[in-house]
């Protein structure tokens, strides 16, 4: 399932909700998710990570998440997928 900042407009109480929703699907029934956000909180539980950065694509693994979000821009930091 594609999911376009699926808590972008929302509280964070309701983006949780959404978020443990997604994650209960993801479990249950293997429904594999591809989200675009800027929400480092989802960034954080994901399995996978790709970071754009000036056009080049990147493969992050989260345990990597903190090195790069030192050493990138705040522009980059602001444009994770």
């Amino acid at each position: 399932m594609l999911a376009d900042e699926p808590t972008g407009n929302l509280d964070s109480r309701t983006g949780q909700e959404v978020f443990n929703l997604m994650r209960e699907m993801n479990l249950e029934s293997g429904v594999a998710f591809i989200m675009i956000t800027h929400d480092q909180r989802l960034t954080r539980a994901a399995d996978r990570m790709l970071l754009i950065e000036d056009g080049v694509t990147h493969e992050v693994g989260n345990e990597r998440l903190p090195s790069l979000l030192h050493k990138t821009s705040p522009e980059t930091k602001h444009g994770l997928v």
